[in-house]
């Protein structure tokens, strides 16, 4: 392996391009002393995305979306939906419009049939898009039921034909015209047959290309069966049936008011970042952040004022210090090469007090709370994707990471990659106790066997006994069966037995409730039971309400593993950094204990390898 190819950073040169310093100011920015872009420009800001989403709402053709899709996926993803496709549709326009209320309704209720989103690719987009472009189009002329009713037939031949090739049909006409061709003209019983299925033929061929001008099922199955299921179309149109009249339709209907949505867990944050030891930063511009730590660019939301500007460069440049002092590199080997940018208030999303943007390897701290303590966090995340494309020099075409380890490429020593396998490992796997939640209903009853009821006689209705005793058995099993899967689609038929081992734990786990609650007359709400999970997994996975989702996947496991060994590594020195690292030592999303001691320690080799063979 080159030398190019093992070095991450390489020899950064201390004079950066006049070129790559460059003021890149917006209008908004034009007087701003700190708050200003520098650098390069990183393209996908809020800012930026303004004038496309503007223009986009405003002319909704496919060109625009097509732009916005090489500028940014995930505003495409915002954009293309069903919330913003149909923000013109309201009840109260139909009814100015002279539209049967029975059609509006009918209307509405095809709408909230429509899938929310597409699935998350460039071409499902644009079919989406068009797809409720030509529904609208076609709703437009929509007044009365009887015009209604010949919409849904309409449809319906578009779904039976849609997708269908005309391959076959072209071909079958093509026979019969020459059979039509060479057909004398006394055998007229031939030649009225042969006519007859001409026509049907060109009719048929005429319904698929009609049909396949736009792909109408990319909205979802729900909407498709509404002309495709006589039992759902019959219950639809018999409940709209019952409406009288525009009042009753736009009557006001009671709702319960539920309150805002709870995130399920929110970071323990101070309500300033406080920093001990370290380091004096001579940052004051935001051009210094691209001289002392060789970032790409650095931008600022049109909303970051110059006095919470200048806090942000200020801090985040003596959070870089110390973490630059705790891995033993240069402050420049933070820029990963100068490839990574940083963006404050300039582009966030939803709930979230930072992100990281593998598209363009930019950071962005919210313009708040995103002073507090995330920076570890999303600095690992844009390490993790670094080393990613390291592994395929730099010229992969997925923005992966590392710690997933199923698409890893080869151009990255294999200690590395062990190191992060022995890291993710301790990460995940562990001896902790689990719960299964009681789902027994008033109503429901079980069949209790011999071996349970014995069991829990023997040891004396302790429920977690109870369930380690029998997970044993069913581990016992378990293992028989995997050594007799063959090694075709091995991993896939394991996965197989690990849900059906589950669901016989679970269902085990209902029973032993219920017969405990019939001998001693209490409801236990959790049953527990052992797990080959590590607990700081289960906590993660409870975060997911019990799927494997955000919150337990390898990239955030990980990330907030780094969070825990940066802050342990602080308070060994006794130094503070809430802006690098803060709020680690709450057991409801990091690791803690034991499982925290052992991660700290395969989080020491892998930053080791990371910094002894390809890092710095």
């Amino acid at each position: 392996m080159s030398q190019s190819q093992l070095s991450l950073f390489g020899a950064f040169e201390e004079t950066k391009n006049i070129e790559s310093m460059m003021d890149v100011r917006s209008e908004v920015q034009a007087n701003r002393k700190v708050a200003y872009d520098v650098g390069t420009r990183i393209g996908g800001s809020r800012k930026d995305e303004y004038a496309l989403r503007r223009q986009f709402l405003e002319e909704k053709n496919i060109d625009v979306l097509s732009e916005i899709e090489s500028e940014s996926a995930v505003l495409a993803a915002e954009l293309i939906s069903k919330k913003e496709l149909f923000s013109d549709f309201s009840l109260e326009a139909e009814r100015d419009n002279g539209v049967d209320c029975k059609v509006a309704r009918l209307k509405q209720l095809l709408i909230q049939r429509i899938d929310a989103q597409p699935e998350d690719a460039e071409e499902s987009r644009k079919d989406f898009f068009l797809a409720t472009q030509e529904l609208n189009h076609r709703f437009s002329s929509l007044i009365t039921m009887d015009q209604f009713r010949d919409f849904i037939e309409v449809m319906n031949t578009q779904m039976i034909y849609e997708g269908s090739s005309g391959t076959y049909t072209a071909n079958r006409i093509k026979e019969l015209e020459e059979t039509l061709a060479n057909t004398d003209d006394d055998d007229i019983q031939t030649i009225s047959n042969t006519e007859r299925q001409l026509r049907r033929a060109k009719e048929r061929l005429a319904h698929i290309r009609e049909a396949n001008k736009y792909n109408f099922r990319i909205l979802g199955d729900s909407f498709k069966n509404f002309f495709t299921k006589q039992q759902s179309l019959n219950s639809t149109l018999k409940a709209v049936s019952k409406i009288k009249s525009w009042d009753e339709l736009l009557a006001p209907k009671k709702s319960k008011s539920t309150g805002k949505n709870k995130p399920v867990w929110e970071r323990m944050l101070p309500e300033r970042p406080d920093r001990i030891g370290g380091r004096e930063s001579n940052v004051s511009v935001p051009e210094d952040m691209l001289r002392d730590f060789g970032f790409k660019a650095v931008e600022f939301g049109h909303y970051m004022e110059d006095s919470k500007g200048l806090e942000h460069i200020y801090r985040c440049s003596e959070a870089f210090h110390d973490l630059a002092d705790l891995l033993g590199v240069s402050d420049h080997a933070l820029s990963l090469n100068g490839t990574l940018s940083l963006s404050f208030g300039g582009r966030g999303r939803g709930r979230a007090i930072g992100h990281f943007e593998p598209k363009f390897k930019v950071i962005n701290f919210t313009k708040e709370r995103g002073t507090l303590g995330i920076c570890s966090h999303e600095f690992f995340h844009s390490l993790d994707h670094h080393l990613y494309c390291i592994s395929y020099d730099q010229k992969n075409g997925h923005n992966g990471y590392l710690s997933n380890l199923d698409t890893v490429g080869p151009h990255i020593p294999t200690e590395l990659v062990n190191a992060m396998r022995d890291l993710m490992k301790e990460i995940k796997e562990g001896s902790s106790i689990a719960y299964f939640q009681n789902e027994n209903k008033p109503e429901t009853s079980w069949r209790i066997g011999y071996s349970l009821k014995n069991l829990y006689k023997w040891e004396n209705g302790n429920l977690q006994a109870i369930m380690e005793n029998y997970k044993t058995k069913l581990d016992d099993s378990y293992k028989y069966h995997v050594s007799m899967l063959s090694y075709i689609n091995r991993d896939k038929e394991m996965e197989k037995l690990d849900k059906r081992k589950m669901r016989e734990l679970k269902k085990y786990a209902q029973a032993l409730a219920w017969y405990h609650q019939q001998q001693t007359g209490e409801r236990v709400e959790e049953i527990p039971y052992p797990s080959d999970k590590s607990m700081f997994l289960q906590q993660a996975i409870g975060l997911d309400r019990g799927k494997n989702g955000y919150w337990s996947s390898n990239v955030e496991l990980i990330a907030r593993a780094f969070e825990a060994w940066v802050q342990d590594k602080l308070k060994e020195q006794g130094r503070v950094s809430d802006y690098l690292v803060c709020g680690t030592y709450d057991s409801i999303a990091y690791p803690m204990g034991e499982e925290r001691e052992k991660i700290n320690k395969k989080m020491d080799v892998l930053m080791k390898q990371i910094v002894d063979t390809v890092l710095f």
